[in-house]
């Protein structure tokens, strides 16, 4: 009797997406390229179980691409607020107005337009023509990457230009003729939710039988975890000036830590002290970004009354919560908003 032929990569992984992949998520069972696209900028970098929500709450706002392209870019990032990486929501409102303009309205299919798109990059175009257009082009974001060297065995720094070649070229070699939209959803399911970066289920992975970190037992040292830049500190003070209902607000540049966003200021404004009626010092806010621990030092100031400032904007509390705000100052506005409620009362 012959043995059985070895099943190919892309066989196990279309098998398992169809018997245990996840089938249920929103942005499942449909072609549109806006839905498509909108899931997978907000999925970079981002696990499913934080995007859902946002997901959901950005669509009820703007369901359509044309609605995403004439919104405010306030109301954008307002959307955005504790999501993180702003520049996604950024390029994301860049793109649909690019789309508007250009193609009138209609989302590009052809792969090479996809990738002239701002926040658009090789792996993501490529999701989105196959899951939208039916196309055939192999993706290649982080979870994939991980599990492509385990099941190939490679041993080295996966950031370098040479193992990326080499991940590519496994990636573009392993596509399936056929069902290559399940395949590549299978890749991704695999990657979140079995070969894991730390405690992978490897004895519940279709893989496990060909996978060459398991059989050199090196699962947890592969991939190749390079030395890594420690992140550095800055410490941040946050001045909340405010009246009656009323709270001042700075817009950051577009570049830089919360680009665009609007923010506290972040020194003291040389206020006459006859306006000054209460002066406090909060506790110190811990709060980590990608690259950089935060230590912010919130000094809370009312004013007997709201005169204008060079280059900061009054807004009442309930519009300024409307805007997009770093997350620590929405949290801030938030106390605030207690404080005003106990005056009130």
């Amino acid at each position: 009797m012959r043995p059985a032929k070895q099943r190919t990569l892309a066989e196990l992984v279309i098998a398992y997406q169809k018997r245990s992949g996840r089938q249920d998520l929103p942005w499942q069972k449909t072609t549109d390229p806006y839905l498509i696209w909108l899931s997978e900028i907000m999925l970079q970098q981002t696990q499913v179980s934080t995007v859902i929500p946002y997901y959901q709450r950005f669509l009820s706002q703007f369901p359509t691409m044309q609605t995403l392209a004439n919104a405010r870019r306030d109301d954008v990032l307002s959307l955005w607020s504790g999501l993180g990486y702003y520049h996604r929501a950024h390029h994301l409102h860049e793109a649909a107005q690019i789309i508007r303009d250009q193609y009138h309205g209609q989302f590009p299919c052809n792969f090479n337009d996809l990738l002239q798109l701002p926040g658009i990059g090789r792996s993501t175009a490529g999701a989105i023509a196959d899951f939208a257009f039916g196309a055939n082009y192999p993706i290649l974001d982080g979870n994939v990457k991980r599990l492509f060297a385990r099941y190939f065995g490679i041993q080295a720094d996966l950031s370098t230009s040479e193992v990326s070649k080499e991940l590519w070229e496994i990636a573009s070699k392993e596509m399936p003729a056929e069902q290559s939209g399940i395949y590549i959803q299978g890749l991704m399911d695999l990657g979140a939710t079995v070969c894991r970066r730390s405690q992978p289920d490897c004895q519940n992975c279709p893989l496990q039988h060909h996978c060459r970190a398991r059989k050199l037992d090196k699962v947890n040292q592969i991939p190749y975890k390079a030395t890594r830049k420690a992140k550095g500190s800055q410490s941040i003070r946050f001045f909340i000036y405010w009246h009656a209902n009323q709270v001042l607000l700075k817009q950051k540049p577009n570049k830089g830590i919360w680009a665009g966003l609007w923010s506290l200021p972040e020194k003291d404004l040389q206020i006459s002290a006859t306006l000054i009626q209460t002066k406090e010092s909060l506790p110190a806010i811990h709060h980590t970004l990608t690259h950089l621990h935060l230590t912010l030092q919130p000094t809370r100031v009312q004013l007997t009354k709201a005169s204008p400032i060079k280059e900061t904007t009054w807004f009442g509390l309930k519009a300024a919560l409307a805007l997009g705000l770093p997350k620590p100052v929405r949290d801030l506005m938030l106390e605030l908003q207690k404080v005003m409620q106990t005056q009130c009362r």
